[in-house]
Order: C-alpha cells, then structure tokens, then sequence
C-alpha cells in the first residue's frame, strides 16, 4: 500500500511541477515577446524617419545656392530625425534630444547613446529569453520524468 501511495504522490508532485512550468514559460515568453515586439516597433518607427531623410537631402541639393532655405531644411530635418528617435529613446528609458535647434553633432550623440542602450536592452532580453527556456526546458523534463516513472512503475510493479 505504501508504494501505492508513493507512486501517487510522485505523478501527483510531476504534474504540479509540469503545471507551475507552463505558468512560468507562458509568462516569461509573454513578457519577453511583449518588450522585443516594443523596441521592434521603436525601431521601425526610427527607420521610417530616417528614410525620411533622402527626401530631405534631395530637396536641399536642389537649394545649395539659397542658404537661407539650405538651413531651414536642414533645421527641419534635423527636427524630423528626432522626432523618429523618440520611441526608441522611451524604450530604453533614455531621453531624445529634440527641438528645432539642436545640433546635428548632438543628435548624432545621442542617436549613438540610444542605440547602444536598445543593443544592449536587446541582448540581455534575448539572454533571459533562452535562460527562461532552458529552465522551464529541465524542469519540463523533471515533471515528465517523475509522471512517466510514476505511471510506469503502476504498470510493471505490483503493489
């Protein structure tokens, strides 16, 4: 009677520890997903303000001659640019530098800083990622390996 009850309380015990590992992988996935899929979106914003800049440098190499109009544009652009890096920068819990006149070597600073805080919110996101995974991964195997010897040994011990 006792080994019955043992080979209970084992299956019993793997499938707890299968339950509390498919808690743990679904949340950590979700939340890792949640903030790769934020900096994806920061950075596709980022992008599609940086193209903006071939616009930019086509309309100012039809005014080189109009200095006037040649710093305007190049006031804007500089403008717009910031503007696009904005997302990434609330990402990564940094602050973009942004007005009408800054300039482009502080843009260019701060592009550089923000960047390398995203690469590096980046990596160690991945990183938790794959140790979130191989933990639930030798977990997910413990409680399958207790439920199986469990259930195995009903069948090919006698009680």
């Amino acid at each position: 009677m006792k080994s019955k009850a043992a080979r209970d309380v084992i299956s019993v015990f793997g499938a707890v520890i299968l339950f509390f590992t498919w808690i743990f992988q679904s949340t950590s996935v979700a939340r890792m997903d949640r903030a790769l899929a934020r900096l994806d979106e920061a950075e596709r914003t980022y992008r599609t303000y940086q193209s903006n800049n071939a616009i930019f440098n086509a309309i100012i190499a039809t005014v080189k001659e109009d200095s006037s109009a040649y710093e305007q544009i190049r006031r804007l652009q500089t403008y717009n640019y910031a503007l696009g890096l904005e997302p990434l920068a609330e990402v990564t819990g940094m602050a973009a530098v942004k007005g009408y006149d800054i300039s482009l070597e502080q843009l260019q600073k701060n592009l550089e800083e923000i960047q390398s805080k995203e690469a590096t919110s980046r990596a160690k996101i991945v990183s938790q990622k794959a140790f979130d995974d191989t933990v639930a991964l030798v977990f997910y195997s413990i409680g399958s390996l207790l439920t199986l010897l469990a259930s195995a040994s009903k069948v090919f011990l006698p009680d």
